[in-house]
């Protein structure tokens, strides 16, 4: 069975604290490794740099923005946890 790494982005200290307490629990029972980064302060080419990285490195990501409406938070626990909904 393959490694299964998981990068969640997430912008501010409340949603850090949110996924850290709610959501990195859940994600560990099916990633080997789940880890939090918090882009508010990265410079653009920064966060680029990492999102490269992740995507070159074969691991799943979520950026999550606030007050954002695209859903991809929710599309990505529909494509890859459908039984959490």
């Amino acid at each position: 069975m393959a490694y299964r790494r998981l990068f969640l982005f997430v912008e501010g200290d409340d949603d850090e604290r949110f996924f850290e307490q709610v959501a990195v629990p859940f994600f560990r029972k099916r990633y080997d490794h789940v880890k939090i980064v918090g882009y508010a302060r990265m410079k653009k080419g920064k966060l680029e740099g990492w999102v490269r990285s992740v995507r070159s490195m074969g691991a799943d990501y979520l950026r999550r923005r606030a007050a954002s409406r695209n859903g991809s938070f929710r599309y990505f626990l529909r494509k890859h946890l459908p039984e959490a909904l």
